[in-house]
């Protein structure tokens, strides 16, 4: 256990200041740093706090108000090609896990709360619509099986992370 997190632990996190405060951190999209600053995620203490599960929530706003500013940027920059754009958020993904992984072993609260370290699991996400779905069969009724000669590619209506417009 680090000094950091002894510190962090040894807060009082059931007063009624601390909840307020807490709202505010969630409704400012930021309850991932107030609780990262404010308790250990895995000290018994941290059962105390009511809104400590919107963490979640806050990582997962955080990104999707980056992500689309950020494919924004790179459709201009590379001139409307998907392929780059793909490559770098595949790059993005593996730099995010990579980073989590040795995070676990230095702060695992950081690890645990911050998007730096959660943008691997979002970004496998938007890394999905690219791909070419298979449809399914119509020669067995009822089935799921799947013709790989047909497939769904996004286009430019499809409303996903990285479509091309």
């Amino acid at each position: 256990c680090t000094t950091r997190s002894r510190t962090r632990a040894s807060r009082s996190t059931t007063s009624p200041v601390m909840l307020i405060v807490s709202v505010f951190a969630v409704v400012l999209i930021g309850a991932n740093f107030f609780f990262y600053r404010n308790s250990d995620y895995f000290s018994p203490e941290a059962f105390e706090m009511p809104l400590q599960h919107t963490w979640s929530l806050a990582v997962e706003e955080q990104f999707y108000l980056v992500w689309p500013l950020a494919i924004e940027g790179l459709w201009l920059l590379v001139a409307g090609r998907r392929r780059p754009i793909v490559a770098i958020a595949a790059a993005l993904l593996v730099l995010s896990l990579v980073g989590a992984h040795f995070a676990v072993d230095r702060d695992p609260s950081f690890a645990y709360y911050m998007l730096p370290t959660r943008a691997w699991e979002l970004l496998s996400g938007c890394l999905l619509p690219p791909a070419p779905l298979p449809l399914p069969s119509r020669s067995v009724p009822g089935a799921a099986a799947f013709d790989p000669g047909r497939s769904i590619r996004p286009t430019e209506s499809t409303p996903t992370c990285i479509a091309a417009r």
